[in-house]
Order: C-alpha cells, then structure tokens, then sequence
C-alpha cells in the first residue's frame, strides 16, 4: 500500500464533509481513480473499515458484532437491531463454532 488506510480514509471523510452532496458522486469517482492509479484498489476493505470507524467515532457510535451460531431469520435479525442506536455499527457474523444461539460483542 503506497500510503496507510488510515489516510485515505481521512481524506475521504474530510472532503465528503467538505464537500456538497450533489458533488458526492464525483467526489466517489475521483477517490476511486485515485486508488487505481496508486495501486490501492485491492486495498479497499481495509480502506473502509478506517472509514467507517471515523464516522461511528465522530458521531458517538459504537462497534456491536453480533454472532450466529447458524443462519439467522429475518425477524430475529430486526429485533436484535432495535436494541441499538442509528450511531451504533451493527455487524452479523456467522460463527458455525458456535453450538447455539447469538452471542453479542460489544
């Protein structure tokens, strides 16, 4: 990686934040150009995750995972997501390991 995660996702945040919302899909476009011409596309999931630790960080959030011990239903899935905040980021995680039912992370 030409530079760390954490500074891409920075400059991303900053200029979305910056920047005005018609302009957000150029402004995606451009970042997008920039990975690829630097050779960081492969990079991409990491670049992500940094950036969406920055936006559950700025706005007071939480990092949740939920994990399965099997394939959960629709509606379990909506009744445990109630539990928490729109700040919160909310993972599901399959864990076959597990021997039965959900375990929370927090």
């Amino acid at each position: 990686m030409r530079y760390p995660a954490e500074i891409y996702a920075k400059a991303l945040f900053e200029a979305l934040e910056e920047g005005k919302e018609k302009e957000e899909g150029k402004m995606l476009k451009r970042f997008s150009a920039l990975l690829e011409k630097n050779g960081d596309a492969d990079n991409f999931e990491k670049i992500l995750s940094a950036f969406r630790k920055m936006i559950v960080k700025k706005y007071g959030g939480r990092f949740i995972a939920l994990e399965f011990s099997g394939q959960p239903n629709g509606a379990l899935v909506e009744k445990l997501s109630w539990l928490f905040s729109k700040k919160d980021s909310v993972e599901f995680r399959l864990r076959p390991e597990l021997l039965a039912g959900v375990r929370i992370l927090i």
